[in-house]
């Protein structure tokens, strides 16, 4: 991800239209970020199903 960012500053700085560099950088930078997502998604479940497995029900009505 960081090497991303690197080349999308270095685009920025050099002023150069880089286009198939900066789509590439792009790309990963919202795959990074789907990641991220993904990842928050999986702990949010995970605790659910914890509170659920030990009889809870997490103060829904």
């Amino acid at each position: 991800m960081w090497e991303a960012v690197k080349t999308l500053r270095e685009i920025m700085v050099s002023g150069k239209g880089e286009i198939p560099r900066v789509q590439a950088a792009k790309a990963i930078l919202e795959l990074a970020l789907k990641a991220l997502e993904v990842e928050e998604l999986e702990e949010r479940i995970e605790a659910l199903e914890k509170r659920v497995s030990k009889g809870g029900d997490g103060g829904w009505d």
